[in-house]
């Protein structure tokens, strides 16, 4: 029996890709959803590779079944505009769809430059990311802050 499912956005990337790979390791089922495919690691099954885009393009499919999201996808340059875009709105409408099909955890990768008056349009995103999803209550968020 897998300790459960877990769909990791921004699989292809630094952190996302490491996560898949231990997850994988530890048990888990793991789905990603990227923009695209890829060819390295993680070596993640090709039935359970999902593709989408933040903030329109999410495939609800590959929420179903899944007890744990694990939100490593952003924008991180950018204009506010974009950034807002990605990072707030594509966030918040992964969170809705994850909790209208029934995922228990919702785990959002924020930033350490997160703050109402950050100088980035990355930073600032992710901190209206951050209150927006305080207020979630029919999921149960973890915002993290990695160094």
């Amino acid at each position: 029996m897998t300790p459960g499912t877990m769909l990791i956005t921004g699989a292809t990337g630094f952190i996302g890709s490491r996560l898949a790979s231990l997850a994988m390791k530890r048990g888990y089922d793991v789905r990603t959803l990227t923009r695209a495919d890829w060819s390295q690691e993680p070596a993640v099954l090709v039935t359970n590779r999902f593709f989408g885009q933040f903030p329109n393009q999410i495939p609800v499919h590959a929420l179903r079944g899944v007890d744990t999201v694990v939100h490593c996808a952003a924008l991180t340059g950018g204009s506010e505009r974009a950034a807002h875009a990605v990072n707030v709105t594509g966030t918040l409408r992964l969170a809705r769809a994850a909790s209208e099909v029934g995922v228990r955890s919702f785990i959002f990768l924020s930033s350490q430059s997160a703050k109402p008056d950050a100088i980035s349009a990355y930073g600032s995103s992710k901190y209206a990311a951050e209150q927006a999803l305080r207020q979630a209550r029919s999921i149960d968020v973890v915002i993290l802050r990695p160094g």
